[in-house]
């Protein structure tokens, strides 16, 4: 289950550009101070780069189909999840100077993370998941910007992510499924390893925020 876990981070990490991973093996409390908005659709904040007006995704968890107990995994119950993230537009600015910012960092152009918490924003163990679906998204593209003779990409960009899957939840737990987006701009190479490799929350890797509208999150179970 664990190594199935960090397989599925890894794939999500993987993408070109801006990068969705899923978070759920969060040790520590700390995620605690995230004002999470608990609603099965509507608006998440993102800081792109540091000093930038935050942009608003649109979120949407649709009804999950309830498949109850698993043959597979006893004392656990089955979920199938359908959820989208529609992003903002991005100006020419936009891609400058979160191309620069990245650079600078030294790691890929981040936006959100896929989040999975508790009724706190906190991150929650003991999930597995089948191997998620990212077919109905709409298609990569690179976004270009050009500052004098200099040309700044963006690739790997889509407007539309939607992620489809299962989930696998012990029987009598809650869990949302959702998205947090950064809250002081792109992070640190050695923030990001840790955070893919389970070391650090959504919360201490730089996503989501003390301040309403950075994480929302749909009930699932």
């Amino acid at each position: 289950m664990e190594q199935l876990k960090k397989t599925l981070k890894m794939c999500a990490a993987l993408m070109l550009a801006l990068v969705i991973a899923i978070t759920a093996t969060g040790t520590t409390a700390e995620a605690a101070s995230v004002k999470l908005t608990k609603a099965n659709s509507g608006k998440v904040s993102c800081v792109l780069y540091k000093g930038a007006k935050a942009k608003k995704a649109t979120f949407k968890l649709n009804s999950s189909t309830f498949r109850y107990h698993s043959s597979l995994y006893p004392g656990y119950d089955v979920y199938d999840v359908n959820v989208t993230l529609t992003r903002a537009n991005l100006s020419k600015t936009d891609i400058i100077k979160t191309v620069k910012e990245s650079k600078k960092k030294g790691t890929n152009i981040l936006d959100y993370a896929m989040i999975m918490v508790d009724a706190n924003g906190n991150s929650v163990s003991g999930l597995n998941y089948t191997y998620p679906s990212y077919s109905d998204s709409s298609s990569y593209k690179t976004l270009k910007a050009t500052s004098g003779n200099t040309r700044y990409y963006i690739s790997g960009w889509r407007k539309k992510t939607v992620y489809t899957g299962s989930v696998y939840i012990p029987q009598g737990q809650s869990v949302y499924l959702g998205f947090a987006g950064l809250r002081n701009g792109q992070i640190k190479k050695s923030v990001y390893n840790k955070w893919i490799n389970g070391n650090k929350t959504y919360y201490s890797a730089g996503f989501g925020k003390t301040k309403k509208g950075y994480a929302i999150a749909g009930q699932i179970a």
